[in-house]
């Protein structure tokens, strides 16, 4: 296993790239509360990847002038990723160079909430360094086959849906219907954008494009909430209007607010189930790791 360079038990940094690195931490970085699973995957649009989720809820395509940010295929000039243990996020920083020597700063943040299981948030933000360009953003739902992650069944597209700024999924699993919604908003500068977006729907992919006109200097982020039910929570043809709904009211409390939930009660976690330790840095990482993936579950 790589050794981790940060000095901090409660972290895990990766700090470097490469697809094969990718195979060997892509656990590392998967995150499940139990109710919703997270691989340890890119949410860029990546052709090798190899995920399997059900479905993939973390997508955010992003297009530099028509060319698509793929992590196989740009130069990556800087890169840091980091599973925060203590506060149950992952973050990623890296710098990216495309299209002639483009380059693009990005800034991703995710997690599965354990303050309410039913919810999911991601924070995405791009700055062009370099350059004005356009920027093409897709923030999408996908059921994706291939790869190690998630169930060995990932169900079956039963049906979807989109509209400016939502889109919805039903995916089935013998008896049981789940229904992820999306919502979601772009600032630039933290000023929110109105949107104008391309509704897409194809095979097992929905979502929305927004074009923005990059300017050099400036952040666009992307705020983007997922909300979860299914045929355990209430009646088949209500599962889609109470995710929808759950996906608001993450939407209405915004991300900041969503993440200091996330970190009050990752504390309380912890506290109720950290044990006397012992041992080097690096043993610690690796006993909160194992202890951290069995909590994240723990409902």
């Amino acid at each position: 296993m790589k050794r981790y360079l940060t000095e901090d038990e409660w972290c895990i940094v990766e700090d470097d790239f490469t697809p094969e690195g990718f195979r060997k931490t892509e656990d590392i970085f998967a995150l499940d509360n139990g109710l919703m699973s997270m691989d340890g995957g890119f949410e860029e649009m990546c052709s090798d990847d190899g995920r399997k989720e059900t479905p993939s809820i973390k997508g955010l395509g992003v297009c530099v002038d028509g060319e698509v940010v793929n992590m196989y295929v740009c130069n990556i000039a800087e890169y840091r990723r980091e599973l925060n243990m203590r506060e149950g996020y992952v973050e990623r920083r890296m710098c990216v160079e495309v299209d002639k020597g483009k380059r693009l700063q990005v800034k991703a943040r995710r997690f599965l909430s354990v303050a309410d299981r039913s919810m999911a948030a991601i924070s995405y933000s791009i700055s062009p360094l370099n350059f004005t360009g356009r920027l093409s953003i897709m923030p999408y739902l996908e059921l994706r086959t291939g790869g190690s992650m998630g169930r060995e069944d990932v169900g079956v597209v039963e049906k979807m849906n989109m509209k400016s700024g939502y889109a919805s999924m039903v995916v089935r699993h013998g008896g049981k219907a789940e229904a992820y919604t999306m919502r979601y908003r772009i600032m630039e500068n933290r000023n929110e954008l109105s949107l104008k977006p391309e509704l897409i729907k194809k095979e097992a992919w929905v979502g929305n494009r927004v074009d923005i006109n990059g300017q050099m200097g400036t952040t666009i982020t992307v705020e983007k909430f997922i909300g979860h039910a299914s045929t355990d929570d209430i009646v088949e043809d209500r599962i889609v209007e109470l995710a929808d709904a759950t996906a608001m009211k993450a939407l209405t409390k915004g991300f900041d607010r969503m993440m200091e939930e996330q970190k009050e009660v990752w504390t309380w976690i912890w506290e109720k189930n950290v044990t006397s330790e012992s041992g080097g840095i690096e043993e610690l990482r690796m006993a909160r790791l194992k202890r951290f993936k069995e909590l994240e579950k723990k409902r």
